[in-house]
């Protein structure tokens, strides 16, 4: 029974961490200077996504002018960059924020098991993403689109997102 609510527990982290991520996003957008008419958080996409609007008309990330309507509203290359570091870097801000708590309360086994989701969902959207823009040849997620713009930032937050999410499972396990 304790697996079955384990894997639970760490699926249900895994679709919370999934619309923090969203969030971030979204909230870079906002500082960034994206008015709350132009952005908008859409859960239920496939894949989620923060879309932006182009007239009436609301833009995912996949659609090709999606790119020109964020940088209607800022033009900088480094703009760009942070807003989609805004998700990565909000969810795993989240997510070792809450495993440091659990921790610090002595629930050092529910730390483990959301460690390992939010690590193991780290992993599959690093390797996907990979594995998808090498066969496409073309951006197809957060971390090509990041590396793109900025090599070396990203392979910066890629280290320092990869050392949060497995420190707790180095610290935790024996």
């Amino acid at each position: 029974m304790g697996l079955a609510v384990d894997l639970i527990g760490g699926l249900g982290f895994v679709f919370l961490l999934i619309g923090v991520h969203e969030y971030g996003h979204f909230w870079t957008g906002r500082l960034l200077g994206i008015p709350a008419g132009c952005i908008r958080v859409e859960l239920g996409g496939n894949p989620p996504h923060v879309a932006l609007r182009e007239g009436d008309r609301w833009l995912a990330p996949m659609d090709e002018s999606y790119a020109e309507a964020f940088q209607r509203h800022h033009p900088a290359v480094s703009a760009a960059w942070t807003y989609i570091a805004g998700g990565v870097i909000g969810e795993s801000l989240f997510a070792v924020a809450l495993i440091g708590v659990l921790i610090a309360a002595g629930a050092g086994q529910v730390a483990v098991v959301l460690a390992w989701a939010s690590a193991t969902l780290f992993a599959i959207y690093g390797v996907g993403d990979l594995a998808v823009s090498l066969g496409r040849r073309s951006v197809s997620g957060d971390w090509s689109a990041m590396y793109a713009l900025q090599p070396l930032a990203t392979v910066g937050l890629l280290v320092a997102g990869g050392a949060a999410k497995a420190a707790p499972l180095i610290w935790l396990i024996p």
